[in-house]
């Protein structure tokens, strides 16, 4: 056996002789490392930008393992920026900051120079708005990513003229004024009391901040400002564009977290806010109405409003123009109305963008929107084109319908008011049958509900019945435009179950049958 061991031994080493003489070797090469980046030049101060900007596609280098995130970008604007702005008419070199990855709208921190400071305008690994357009500088992550301080985070906070960094360094400007519009709106300017209630049973700041906003929202998402407002607590964020827009997914129309282009008035971006304090109930706030507009512009009884015993109300009436096919878009069709205003010597004067939020907002004789709110509700001084996309033929029939609306119902809450001021003088105060915090609920404080929804948006006093003509109508503008009908239909059908249960009579020539008859719809 040892001989015959030798003797293959022997053979298997001249035939290893042989073949690499003959160098018939295979040497394929089938896995080879390589780079997980290429190091950037020195001077992109620590910005990392696309993996292989050769290769096709848009994969970042943060991309590679934040896949979830890169796979929704690339499919929004921000990741076709560049190619945006090269096929973009009057293109000026200004341009080109908001359409690359450099400083402008960073986070602070290190590395970094002022706004703007580096543009890579000549090289194509840092086109477009990418992940560190928003988060900063990755390269510190990317080197080390298992620590905490050198991970990029974006900020929530908008940012403004005094900051470098923020959407606001973008988003603003002649061009698209969409921070200038929303810093003079509603959600720029919160109540901060109810910002920071954050342990109230009402849950006030799900709604009245940014941060608790997103966390009813779902997102669980770090941001720079995040453990400040969550955790140590340390003032509120104000609703900015993150709140509304999810600046990686481009699932909905606009990169919103929720639809707006939808019928449904429950999952819509607006209602998941403009949804609260739509029903009676008992206790300090029961009676209050607070953001109605949703289940309102719904127009579906006990979701909004008190329904009086036998009341009926025909749905599909105001269904059939503001909440219906012919409005597929709900609150953004008049609220979120985007104009130009254009001079025939100068040229463009006015770009609008919608993020005002107001409908029918007052606007000069040019057509420029003025901020004010007490403008008179005519066509001279209101816009009212987002009336026409869909539901009104011309802004003059949407005036003058609006004002038919809110002659009407003007009538019928100076009639409920004084009814109820009859059977109880302090209305919601302690004692008599419009209470709060007695627990047995009356007809008297449906009614006096609705007679709130039909004036939301303007505490209900006596003072407001002493006032113009032309203010009362404006104070009751919110509801009535929202849902001319059922606000109709409820105090009118308050109004007789008020004198069926008090007594009480309402004045003479009343006729509750021929106001439910209708107002034209277009």
């Amino acid at each position: 056996m040892k001989a015959v061991h030798s003797r293959l031994s022997l053979y298997v080493l001249a035939v290893a002789v042989i073949v690499s003489l003959t160098g018939c070797v295979d040497e394929r090469v089938v896995f080879r490392d390589r780079p997980i980046f290429l190091e950037p030049d020195p001077t992109a101060l620590d910005f990392v930008g696309y993996a292989n900007p050769e290769a096709p596609g848009k994969l970042t280098v943060c991309g590679q393992c934040h896949v979830g995130q890169q796979t929704q970008w690339e499919r929004t604007g921000h990741a076709f920026a560049w190619e945006g702005l090269q096929a973009a008419p009057n293109v000026r070199d200004f341009c080109e900051a908001c359409h690359t990855v450099n400083t402008l709208g960073n986070p602070p921190g290190e590395p970094g120079e002022a706004a703007g400071g580096w543009v890579a305008v000549n090289d194509v690994r840092y086109h477009d708005v990418q992940c560190e357009s928003c988060h900063g500088p990755g390269l510190p992550h990317v080197r080390n990513p298992s620590i905490r301080e050198v991970q990029p985070r974006a900020p929530i906070t908008v940012g403004g003229p005094d900051m470098t960094f923020g959407c606001a360094q973008c988003h603003s400007g002649f061009h698209h004024p969409f921070v200038e519009e929303w810093a003079e709106s509603p959600h720029a300017n919160v109540t901060p009391f109810a910002a920071v209630r954050r342990d109230d049973a009402g849950g006030c700041w799900s709604c009245h901040s940014g941060e608790g906003a997103l966390e009813a929202f779902g997102v669980r998402a770090d941001y720079l400002e995040r453990e400040a407002l969550l955790e140590r607590r340390e003032g509120f964020a104000q609703i900015t564009c993150a709140v509304c827009h999810d600046p990686h997914s481009n699932e909905f129309e606009g990169q919103l977290r929720f639809p707006s282009a939808t019928g449904n008035i429950e999952t819509h971006i607006c209602a998941q806010c403009h949804n609260r304090g739509t029903v009676p109930g008992v206790g300090p706030r029961g009676l209050s109405v607070h953001a109605p507009e949703a289940p309102l512009l719904d127009g579906v009884l006990h979701t909004v409003g008190w329904a009086p015993p036998g009341m009926e109300h025909d749905v599909d009436l105001i269904r059939g123009s503001h909440a219906g096919e012919a409005n597929p878009r709900l609150c953004s069709t008049c609220h979120m109305v985007a104009h130009e205003v254009t001079d025939p010597e100068a040229g463009l004067v006015f770009r609008g963008v919608g993020h005002s939020f107001r409908a029918a907002q007052c606007v000069d004789e040019d057509g420029v929107p003025t901020g004010e709110l007490d403008c008179p509700i005519s066509t001279a001084a209101r816009d009212w084109r987002g009336c026409t996309n869909g539901c009104h033929g011309t802004e003059a029939a949407a005036a003058s319908v609006t004002n038919s609306a809110l002659t009407l119902n003007l009538s019928l809450v100076r009639q409920l008011y004084s009814m109820l001021r009859q059977i109880d003088p302090n209305l919601a105060g302690p004692g008599g049958p419009i209470d709060p915090t007695n627990p047995v609920f009356t007809v008297a404080e449906g009614a006096y509900f609705n007679l709130q929804l039909a004036h939301h948006g303007t505490p209900l006093h006596q003072d407001n019945f002493n006032v113009s003509r032309a203010d009362s109508l404006r104070a009751l503008m919110p509801s009535t435009v929202h849902n001319p009908f059922l606000i109709r239909s409820l105090l009118v059908w308050s109004i007789d179950a008020v004198q069926a249960e008090y007594g009480v009579s309402p004045d003479p020539g009343f006729n509750a049958e021929a106001l439910l008859e209708g107002i034209p719809t277009r």
